[in-house]
């Protein structure tokens, strides 16, 4: 004899702060971003341990260049989460958009050391470290980057400049030329670091060369054209070329 099962539908009872999530996120979706806001500060508020609510009101406020308040909201989610990975990174992207680079040196390497070992991050902590000025340490990063992800050309692209800043300039040209392989809209700053590379290690054709490719895929950067004029300008005796570069 069949059994029957009688399924009683009853309702699950939302948490507060999940409801005030959901809200936030509708409201984000219509592009209503400061009533996003409101909601997700409230659950913050509401559940100040919550990782989640902190991490997509930070990334809302970065989207929306409010870096002061997604500060704010990483200092006090790290007070009730100390030593969380992916508040660590948040806050060191926050100061990348800032432009406080030693900072994001800091936040990276703390990030690292709690647990977040990715590719991405890696190469992050180069690129903060180069812009820092601390071109050893960068080179560091990038190389560990490099093992872990050979097929990402930014990783490549940073790599050869900090080669070139360390004057490693074989280096420097092999890893843009395997940046060069993997890249499709990083070529016209490719080729230009290449050019530069080139004329360091007095090779003036090729840098003459990669400076004319830059230009031709991206014809709108004025200044390849002086820095291709200041090539001429210190290596050709016929200075007319340079003129006319220097014209335009």
């Amino acid at each position: 004899m069949p059994r029957f099962f009688i399924v009683l539908d009853l309702p699950i009872k939302a948490s507060p702060v999940n409801v005030q999530l959901q809200l936030a996120r509708s409201y984000a979706g219509f592009g209503r971003f400061d009533d996003a806001i409101v909601n997700f500060e409230r659950a913050f508020r509401r559940g100040p341990r919550n990782v989640l609510a902190a991490l997509e009101l930070i990334s809302l406020y970065q989207t929306t260049e409010r870096l002061l308040s997604a500060r704010r909201i990483v200092d006090e989610a790290l007070k009730r989460n100390p030593g969380h990975p992916l508040l660590l990174k948040r806050k060191g992207d926050v100061a990348f958009r800032e432009g406080t680079y030693p900072l994001v040196v800091t936040s990276y390497e703390e990030a690292h050391a709690a647990g977040d070992s990715s590719a991405a991050l890696l190469k992050m902590l180069g690129i903060a470290a180069h812009l820092s000025g601390d071109h050893d340490r960068a080179e560091v990063w990038l190389e560990r980057a490099r093992h872990m992800d050979e097929n990402d050309p930014s990783i490549f692209f940073y790599l050869g400049v900090v080669k070139r800043e360390l004057r490693k300039l074989d280096e420097a040209q092999s890893a843009l030329d395997r940046a060069t392989l993997l890249a499709t809209g990083l070529l016209p700053d490719i080729y230009a670091q290449r050019a530069v590379t080139s004329e360091e290690a007095q090779d003036i054709k090729s840098a003459v060369k990669y400076y004319r490719l830059a230009m031709t895929l991206n014809p709108a950067k004025t200044d390849l054209l002086f820095h291709l004029a200041t090539v001429y300008d210190r290596h050709y005796a016929d200075d007319s070329v340079a003129a006319a570069y220097y014209e335009q």
